[in-house]
């Protein structure tokens, strides 16, 4: 049976941690599992033959064949099997770490994990962690190591000064103490005891239960924080659909900035909308005084010898596919600046107390308090065109 080895793992490794050019060892970076992804052949399994042709010893005594020896491969969790002419293959079901249990009589079963269980703290002994499947750590993730999942994370102690990112949602259980170092990155959602001085981003809710001091906090739907105190402070937030807290802002008048309406998602898509539009300008320019030049060489284009004739029509071919390619970019960005900024949809909600200072931004709008405020409703109003307040 031939096992899809850990291509990880290679010269350059030192008990699973990677060896650098000048000797040491980058405890941060360490193999210790092997990974596949859905669809992956993992092994193949070739049965035994009956032996149908009997042999001889130098001396001519005839050794009857013998049925070749079988051995048992199970298929665990999350494997396919195939049968394939006498051969049997197996097949990884979903992305995660493969495993192989050994029977111990030269039997043995595959299966794949979907999920990397960290029992303790992700930090030296364990290095960064990044996983296609989903990582449950049971400990703490330790200041400047990182830990990257496609399908979700959840710690169950505290975040330091770390990275977390994944496509799925995040769930710290306990707080995130991020010491302006902190960043924790979500296509999903955002769930977290208390949070301090990171940055949170997410296309999904964000949910701070306790409340969150000093950060940046952006949403692409809304952010709550309704348990206990449920206190933000200073920082800056930002969400598509609204903010909910129980208190808002302090007695200090701590900077605390509020924009609600607007989809920083989309913002954000259009900056690199932007970015690729002023590349591809910039290199229809560049083919553009290269048609120049060449064509400068002659009185009119048609005069050209018939290699730089053939230089020149290549360029133009390529500048107007360029130049169609800038005008579908010009059309994406403007379409979704149309859509970036909705007042209307957007709500601050504070159940309990709302400080003076704290600003609120809605689309192009602004309002800032003045004096402490109790239990309302920040939104928008369509028909007077400006922010107004009701009851919570």
């Amino acid at each position: 049976m031939t096992v899809r080895p850990n291509t990880l793992n290679n010269l350059d490794c030192i008990e699973g941690m990677k060896k650098l050019e000048d000797g040491s060892v980058d405890y941060k970076q360490q193999d210790l599992v092997t990974q596949v992804n859905k669809g992956d052949l993992l092994a193949v399994y070739t049965e035994p033959t009956s032996g149908k042709k009997d042999g001889r010893t130098v001396t001519g005594v005839v050794i009857e064949a013998k049925p070749g020896a079988g051995r048992e491969v199970r298929a665990g969790e999350h494997i396919r099997v195939e049968r394939h002419e006498g051969a049997i293959h197996y097949y990884a079901e979903t992305d995660g770490r493969l495993l192989y249990e050994d029977g111990g009589s030269g039997d043995g079963g595959l299966s794949v994990d979907p999920v990397l269980t960290i029992d303790g703290d992700v930090g030296p002994e364990t290095g960064n962690i990044d996983f296609l499947g989903s990582v449950h750590v049971h400990g703490d993730v330790d200041d400047n190591y990182t830990v990257t999942a496609k399908n979700g994370i959840v710690i169950d102690g505290s975040v330091r000064g770390a990275v977390l990112q994944s496509d799925g949602d995040i769930e710290v259980k306990n707080g995130i103490i991020g010491k302006n170092r902190a960043k924790v990155l979500a296509r999903g959602s955002i769930t977290a005891k208390f949070a301090e001085s990171a940055r949170i981003k997410a296309c999904g809710c964000i949910t701070i239960r306790h409340g969150a001091m000093n950060c940046l906090i952006l949403s692409g739907n809304r952010i709550m924080s309704l348990e206990h105190k449920g206190h933000v402070v200073g920082g800056t937030l930002e969400a598509k659909y609204g903010v909910e807290v129980k208190e808002l802002g302090n007695e200090l008048e701590n900077r605390t900035e509020v924009s609600v309406g607007r989809d920083f998602v989309l913002d954000r898509q259009i900056h690199k909308l932007k970015n690729n539009l002023r590349r591809s300008e910039t290199a229809s320019e560049q083919l553009q005084e290269k048609m120049t030049r060449i064509a400068e060489s002659c009185e009119s284009v048609d005069d050209l010898p018939a290699r730089l004739k053939q230089v020149y029509v290549m360029l133009h071919k390529k500048n107007e596919a360029v130049k169609a390619s800038n005008k579908k970019l010009s059309q994406a960005v403007e379409h979704f600046s149309e859509q970036i900024d909705d007042p209307a949809r957007g709500e601050v909600v504070v159940h309990e107390t709302l400080h003076r200072g704290v600003l609120i931004r809605m689309g192009e709008h602004y309002w800032q308090t003045e004096s402490e405020l109790k239990g309302l409703k920040v939104i928008y109003d369509g028909t007077q065109k400006k922010i107004t307040t009701t009851a919570a």
